[in-house]
């Protein structure tokens, strides 16, 4: 399933190449390579991205870092998140419905792709071998789309 790590996302089939196991791991590894304690997490309405969000989570938060589910949102709304947060929308974009991916922005809207840490985070995902940690992460929901729409007023008046 590495396959799945293009130049500026992960995206694949589901179940055939990413499934619930692939997001478990992925988030563990994207924990570890960004060295990240809170992460935002985001999904599309596609019909996996409930399932693929929980197995998300449940990697990030077995890594040790905290989580920030901001639910069903929009890609912009993620990174209005990322000016002050790592975050990883779960989406495949334009691509067909049978297609589901991740979309990593690390904190300060740094979009990552293979050159600015995608590659870090597939190389830490295939090794399959992630640090024991203390204690697990915790989960809190949050209203990003109200913070997001609060701003956009503040600008547009």
């Amino acid at each position: 399933m590495a396959e799945s790590f293009k130049s500026y996302d992960i995206r694949g089939i589901y179940p055939q190449e990413i499934d619930e196991t692939f997001a478990y791991n992925l988030g563990r590894a994207i924990v570890v390579a960004l060295k990240s304690n809170k992460i935002v997490v985001g999904r599309d309405c596609r019909l996996s991205s409930p399932a693929l969000t929980k197995s998300l989570i449940y990697g990030i938060t077995d890594q040790g870092a905290d989580v920030v589910d901001i639910g069903l949102t929009s890609t912009p709304v993620c990174f209005f998140e990322a000016e002050k947060q790592d975050v990883v929308m779960v989406s495949a974009s334009h691509n067909p419905p049978e297609y589901n991916g991740f979309k990593i922005t690390q904190k300060g809207v740094i979009k990552l792709g293979k050159e600015t840490g995608l590659k870090k985070i597939e190389d830490i995902y295939r090794a399959d071998e992630f640090p024991d940690v203390d204690k697990k992460g915790s989960v809190v929901e949050k209203d990003a789309v109200k913070s997001y729409v609060e701003k956009i007023r503040s600008i547009v008046k």
